[in-house]
């Protein structure tokens, strides 16, 4: 089973081919950073301005290196969120009308479960899992707590059996209000 899965939560644009939910046949990542820079962070207009300007491109780059053709997939994978609205609706939208065009169904991701599933892609694991997304906008828990009750899951995690093991995708994000 091929997928196409289109990512535009915030302000990169990216499209991969999967196959059997496993092997990457392509992953295209289009950042718009550089167009950041200037204004010390992300600004969600113009990040959504720069995705409506790569996303096709970028989804014929991935059919390129695939080596597929859209007859070949049978599926197509968005993330609607968490994210900018505006970046979202691109993804979104664009993913709509291509399984519509292409008589695919569309599978919806959530974001920040997405993180967790990656772990498996291309990779096999005999580990079990442990983890805990916190989203600080969605709360009213503060820098210091987030950061304790990180610390707190981590010391559960070797506390019950995970000493020696790997972890994997632990992200720190100092931004952290």
């Amino acid at each position: 089973m091929n997928i196409l899965g289109i990512e535009s939560t915030c302000d990169e644009t990216g499209v991969a081919l999967v196959k059997d939910g496993k092997q990457i046949l392509s992953n295209v990542i289009a950042s718009s950073v550089d167009l950041h820079k200037k204004y010390g962070g992300v600004v969600p207009e113009v990040a959504a301005r720069e995705q409506v300007r790569v996303i096709i491109p970028v989804i014929k780059e991935a059919f390129v290196k695939a080596n597929l053709s859209v007859f070949q997939i049978d599926a197509i994978a968005c993330a609607y969120g968490p994210g900018l609205v505006g970046s979202l609706l691109i993804g979104v939208e664009t993913a709509k009308t291509l399984a519509v065009a292409w008589n695919k169904p569309l599978v919806p991701v959530n974001h920040l479960i997405a993180h967790v599933y990656a772990n498996w892609l291309e990779r096999t694991t005999d580990y079990g899992l442990q983890t805990a997304v916190v989203d600080s906008r969605q709360s009213t828990v503060n820098k210091q707590e987030i950061y304790f009750l990180l610390s707190c899951e981590i010391s559960s995690i070797y506390s019950q059996g995970g000493r020696g093991r790997r972890i994997h995708n632990l992200f720190f994000f100092p931004n952290i209000a």
